[in-house]
């Protein structure tokens, strides 16, 4: 992950998306904390639950009301 304001962060959890594009949370409660440079394996449960597709859900706390922030990263999927 990667940031432009300083203190601001992030947490995600994994939502599967259904077949009327609708988000569903499939990540049982598991939610992971983001700061720069840090990586997490997230459990999930997209393919167990019958889904084929999937989107990473991201929260930012201490983001300037003003400017916003940018945050960046990867994500990879189980296969």
């Amino acid at each position: 992950t990667d940031k432009d304001i300083d203190g601001s962060y992030y947490y995600g959890k994994v939502y599967a998306i259904d077949g009327n594009n609708n988000p569903v949370d499939v990540s049982h409660g598991y939610e992971y904390y983001y700061d720069v440079n840090e990586t997490h394996n997230m459990l999930n449960w997209v393919n167990e639950e019958g889904y084929t597709r999937a989107a990473i859900r991201c929260e930012a706390y201490s983001v300037d009301d003003y400017h916003g922030a940018w945050f960046g990263g990867y994500w990879y999927p189980d296969i």
